[in-house]
């Protein structure tokens, strides 16, 4: 389901302009409409809504008053708001935040020097996103919120503050708690005061408004209808709203808006390529991501080809997705919404409809081809025999390995996955290595092939960097079934070395790897009971000293072992691909060894029980109920007696159970809106009861 809204402040438009830029929408919707169900990112219930509106003539045409999560669009509210305090003389974007916020902590000295500024344009040096109940299922309270900063005291920092800048939600999460401080107000109030009242935005809230669930788009999970996800992180990703009042808030930043939001100073420092400034990394080329303050970009691909400047912001919150795009010289922006897809797609989309728009108002004489071709004509030369210095394993979001062949072929592989495709790429003129064979690396660092209605593109090349440590950085071209074409220029890797630990440290870690862990301690409506309930530790027999996470379907973060309980997720990679760090931290408690990734918490297997401790074959109840003890979830293995047993669950107004097949997916919950009050127990599964200490679940066998 997805929304559309395009607004010219300022501009007029005849009816024939009117209804040739509806066609183009309609267009790009039936292209996007196709995408989606293809690759099963859209359900059967799903509509697409359009909002196109003229803001002179106050033509518009609607077709829904859906409101959707924003996603990170909403740390532009944020920024805006910052930017207003520093306007009214509140507040100095360079005075450390201590001075604003006495009680931030961090486990780490360099937080002293962490500046407002620096939580704007992500170069804070923070970890990334505390995710402890940070996106529940419906109802929710303020603990997120304030328990934030008690979180943040367990933290070090992965950078120098203002190092460099590198994608980071906890920081608009104290931005958040910035305003709150110097303003005296509540950041749902302020952002109500000094930019919804102003903008007539009365469409957009905060969870702590009161959202109305009757008017907020369905969000789904494995097909199932589950209740609106409230996201907790209000300044970084907790926004709600729709395309339309997007558009009147980017009015803020137009260059002939009748809006005095902010100073021009501001303004300016808004849309000031703030990345630029990076120590490490830095490269120039047409990319979609380059740091303003708040913007993803604020010079964006494709419209740097026509020499127009674009301020361009996504967001994806656990079943929303946004994009928002302003061109502020042309007074052009478009804004959409949707509960399926991606934020990317719908920046896609949107790229495509203001060139179409772009051209019809003359602006542009053309729309250029893009870049991707599916088969490309390199300049192939000799390779330098310095390249085998760069031979080794490479880390992001993944790992690779680099190795040369005897023909100097680059050979590009992942490392700890189940995909085993090997890439190809050749050295060319211009130093850079490209695949003549239809290869490329995707935005969060994948490899990808054209295939599927899929076409990309990656050139990239090799770089010592002025902290002693090698990357990859390159720029990859892709274009998703026709629709407008995605590119980044950016590090992709980093070089890493094998770990040497001790024997004592190694078999310490080969006992973690013969366990699972289970969510514990966390609300019982957190999207993490649906996503990733139960995970299990994996080394990397290629590279040793590394451990990786899995949650039975996907591995994630390759961390380094630094002792017998600890490993953490070292890199140095500017922009995106350095995003979002978690340690693993083991702790025994009662005799339980539990693990902290970041901010959650699993218990090891010892806590998980026997379903026939709650049923037996003969159909009485063993037990009546369920108490929940200090870990908030009681788990149950699925014993072979109980597989295709029917039971009924009554759950606690402040509880919810979970039920897993083997491969961990959740196949029955009481969150799912359209449940039957009747289960059947899957063969090798697991059975999940969780809320509050003391919450009481009846349990029966029908």
């Amino acid at each position: 389901m997805n929304n559309k809204s395009i607004l010219k402040p300022g501009r007029s438009t005849n009816c024939c302009r009117s209804i040739s830029r509806f066609t183009a929408i309609l267009l790009v919707i039936l292209v996007f409409m196709y995408y989606t169900i293809k690759t099963g990112n859209a359900n059967a219930q799903e509509t697409n809504d359009i909002t196109l509106q003229n803001n002179t003539e106050k033509n518009a045409v609607q077709t829904s008053s859906y409101q959707y999560g924003l996603g990170s669009v909403s740390k532009m509210f944020t920024t805006v708001a910052v930017m207003k305090l520093v306007d009214k003389g509140m507040l100095d974007l360079d005075t450390p935040l201590t001075y604003y916020i006495p009680e931030f902590h961090m486990a780490d000295e360099r937080y002293k020097q962490i500046t407002p500024k620096m939580l704007l344009n992500h170069s804070s040096g923070i970890m990334g996103t505390t995710l402890h109940n940070a996106f529940l299922q419906g109802h929710a309270d303020t603990s997120y919120h304030d328990g934030f900063l008690e979180q943040l005291r367990k933290q070090r920092l992965k950078a120098d503050p203002g190092e460099y800048s590198v994608y980071c939600n906890d920081g608009f999460t104290l931005a958040e708690i910035l305003i709150e401080r110097v303003s005296g107000m509540s950041f749902s109030d302020f952002i109500h005061l000094e930019i919804s009242e102003p903008l007539g935005l009365s469409s957009t809230l905060t969870p702590r408004d009161g959202l109305d669930e009757t008017i907020l788009a369905p969000t789904y999970f494995n097909n199932h209808t589950v209740p609106y996800v409230n996201c907790q992180l209000l300044a970084s990703g907790g926004i709600y709203g729709t395309s339309e009042d997007l558009c009147k808030f980017s009015q803020v930043f137009m260059k002939d808006s009748s809006f005095n939001i902010l100073s021009k100073e501001s303004l300016d420092l808004i849309a000031y390529p703030w990345y630029q400034e990076n120590q490490i990394g830095v490269s120039t080329g047409d990319s979609q991501v380059g740091y303003g303050l708040g913007w993803d970009s604020v010079d964006a691909y494709p419209y740097n080809l026509y020499g127009i400047k674009a301020l361009s912001k996504g967001g994806d919150v656990k079943g929303y997705h946004s994009n928002l795009t302003v061109l502020p010289e042309q007074n052009l922006s478009i804004a959409i919404t949707s509960s399926g897809g991606s934020s990317s797609y719908n920046q896609q989309a949107a790229q495509d409809i203001i060139l179409e728009v772009l051209k019809e108002e003359g602006l542009i004489n053309e729309i250029k081809d893009i870049k991707v071709k599916a088969e490309n004509q390199v300049d192939i030369a000799p390779l330098p025999a310095e390249m085998k210095q760069y031979e080794g394993y490479y880390l992001s979001q993944n790992m690779l390995k680099v190795e040369f062949d005897t023909k100097g072929t680059l050979l590009l592989k992942p490392i700890g996955t189940n995909y085993d495709t090997v890439q190809e790429y050749v050295y060319t003129k211009s130093g850079e290595f490209v695949s003549t064979k239809g290869y490329y690396m995707g935005t969060m660092g994948e490899l990808l092939s054209n295939a599927d209605g899929n076409k990309g593109q990656t050139r990239f090349s090799f770089r010592k960097e002025s902290n002693g440590k090698i990357y990859i950085l390159g720029t990859t071209y892709e274009s998703t079934n026709g629709l407008g074409e995605m590119a980044l220029t950016m590090p992709l890797a980093e070089k890493i070395e094998p770990n040497i630990i001790s024997k004592t440290i190694q078999k310490a870690w080969e006992s973690k790897t013969d366990h699972k862990y289970y969510l514990v301690k966390e609300a019982y409506n957190s999207r993490a009971y649906l996503e990733s309930p139960i995970i299990s530790f994996k080394l990397l027999e290629e590279l040793p000293g590394y451990v990786t996470r899995s949650n039975g379907k996907s591995n994630f973060e390759i961390s380094r072992i630094i002792a017998a309980n600890t490993a953490e997720y070292d890199l140095d990679i500017p922009l995106m691909l350095g995003r979002d760090l978690y340690n693993y931290n083991f702790y025994p408690s009662d005799k339980i060894e539990y693990v902290a990734v970041e901010s959650n918490n699993y218990a090891e297997e010892a806590v998980v029980k026997s379903s026939e401790e709650i049923l037996n074959p003969s159909g009485a109840l063993t037990l009546e109920k369920v108490i929940l003890d200090e870990n908030q979830a009681a788990w149950y293995e699925i014993s072979p007696n109980d597989a295709s047993a029917i039971i009924k669950i009554e759950t606690p107004v402040t509880g919810a159970y979970y039920v897993y097949d083997k491969e961990n997916n959740c196949i029955a919950s009481s969150l799912y809106e359209e449940e039957s009050p009747l289960i059947m127990l899957p063969s090798e599964g697991h059975i999940v009861f969780a809320g509050y200490q003391g919450d009481i679940f009846q349990v029966s066998r029908e």
